[in-house]
């Protein structure tokens, strides 16, 4: 417990000091520009997930734990390039991102710590889901605090001290993003926490070593998946591209329906920790 108090005061002071410095000194950071049609904020915020991010990879790096370091930062560095470059204009080619983030799932995928052999179906399951929450925690990062919340919590459940301490990196990203959105996570930061919580959850799916226990894996991240799955469906039902953003995720529905914008993510929490015991019931 003592080093998640460690890790998090690192990264709060990591962010504070890279925020200080990108607005008093040089703006060095990609920023989310204000954009009357799809945007709430009136003015540009700053995109600095890939500072948990970092302090994750160090994390990880420090509990031995290789492959998942390696994972995170291929993330981070995809993620960033595209914010990068949607700052500019417009993100990187959709082949090159696509190619990053299976690279990374493979990564993490590879940190999975089986204790008995798993068949190549199971394997190849849990690299798509892997894959899967990476991209969802992406798509439900659209609210303030709701990603890291829900991201953080997922860890935190893990119980081991490598989950607690990845864990504390993402909430101490909490106070510059809610209740107000002083920061925002961007793509480099939710799909680096996105393949931690891919990546964690599906070795607590395999820590038995006898059948996958999929509810292990689901239900900490039971709101990601929800999310993704009514939203990939709504798309396609309609004739939309899956990739292409909308307003219909399971934020924008609570926004929708009268639910203010900061109550959001300590209501999904709730959510999420409610979902949490009930399947674990089915474990």
């Amino acid at each position: 417990m003592i080093e998640a108090w460690v890790s998090g005061a690192a990264t709060a002071a990591a962010l504070a000091i890279a925020w200080f410095a990108h607005v008093r000194w040089i703006g060095w950071i990609p920023e989310d520009v204000a954009n009357a049609r799809r945007k709430q904020h009136a003015n540009a915020i700053p995109l600095i997930g890939f500072v948990p991010a970092l302090a994750s990879v160090i994390v990880c790096a420090l509990h031995d734990r290789p492959w998942l370091a390696a994972g995170c930062a291929v993330a981070g560095i995809v993620g960033f390039l595209d914010d990068r470059n949607k700052h500019a204009g417009d993100g990187i080619d959709w082949r090159a991102k696509a190619a990053g983030l299976v690279l990374a799932s493979t990564l993490g995928w590879m940190s999975i710590e089986a204790p008995a052999p798993i068949d190549s179906v199971t394997a190849l399951a849990l690299w798509g889901c892997v894959f899967v929450i990476a991209n969802a925690v992406n798509f439900l990062d659209n609210v303030h605090g709701v990603a890291a919340t829900l991201g953080g919590l997922a860890l935190w459940l893990g119980g081991d001290p490598t989950s607690i301490a990845l864990a504390a990196c993402w909430f101490a990203f909490l106070p510059f993003n809610w209740p107000h959105g002083r920061l925002f996570l961007g793509d480099s930061g939710a799909l680096s926490l996105g393949l931690l919580v891919g990546a964690t959850t599906a070795s607590r799916a395999v820590a038995t070593g006898v059948d996958p226990d999929w509810f292990a894996m689901i239900a900490p991240a039971a709101i990601f998946w929800v999310d993704f799955v009514q939203v990939i469906t709504a798309r396609l039902w309609l004739g939309y591209a899956p990739w292409v953003a909308d307003r219909r995720h399971l934020t924008h529905i609570a926004g929708n329906l009268g639910l203010p914008t900061w109550a959001q993510a300590p209501l999904f929490l709730a959510f999420a920790g409610s979902a949490h015991v009930v399947l674990s019931r089915f474990a």
